[in-house]
């Protein structure tokens, strides 16, 4: 539906299921909100985000 935004996604090795459901499709800047705020979220609920590559 146009106007919305969403992301689901879950992590079975730490049982952690996250849903983000926005009202704005895309921010000002052209990105999908849900998924700005999916990477903020991640950030708070990992000492390490899991989409952050690992350093070698």
């Amino acid at each position: 539906m146009p106007g919305y935004n969403s992301f689901m996604g879950h992590d079975p090795d730490n049982d952690v299921t996250l849903i983000v459901w926005t009202s704005l499709t895309l921010s000002l800047d052209g990105k999908p909100t849900a998924n700005a705020l999916m990477l903020k979220i991640l950030d708070q609920i990992y000492a390490v985000s899991p989409l952050t590559p690992a350093k070698r």
